[in-house]
């Protein structure tokens, strides 16, 4: 994939509301902010559980995020999206995302199959950084 570096002004940051994202949403928190760009913290729900649910536990991690982090260009997404690296390609190319960040320790990196579709068709088709964040010290 042919890349030309641009300003970075939108990141995305996939959440799967795990331990080690707070640690990884830190960090681009001050990555955003040395680029004065927006970030997003983005959650795919893929109907597992009930848009109630989902919207209740986006509201209790913006809340504990809100906790730890300052910065004023912050925003929280639900979007839904049966296989979450589609959901997020399509909320990348919508939004003229300039890096994305996504951590690797999520459940939906783990999963073997799912890895290699992550690693086959989100890492190789987005045309944009990809910056993987292990939340190991």
């Amino acid at each position: 994939v042919n890349y030309t570096y641009k300003d970075i002004k939108k990141i995305v940051f996939a959440t799967d509301y795990r331990d080690n994202d707070m640690k990884a949403i830190e960090f681009l928190e001050k990555l955003a902010a040395a680029f004065d760009a927006e970030l997003t913290i983005l959650h795919v729900a893929n109907g597992e559980l009930k848009t109630a649910v989902e919207q209740d536990l986006l509201k209790k991690i913006t809340e504990a995020i809100q906790k730890i982090v300052t910065y004023e260009k912050i925003k929280f997404e639900l979007v839904e999206g049966e296989i979450a690296y589609e959901a997020i390609n399509i909320y990348i190319e919508k939004n003229n995302i300039d890096l994305a960040s996504i951590s690797i320790n999520n459940t939906i990196l783990n999963h073997p199959v799912i890895h290699q579709d992550i690693s086959k068709n989100m890492i190789h088709s987005v045309a944009i950084p990809l910056l993987g964040y292990s939340g190991n010290e």
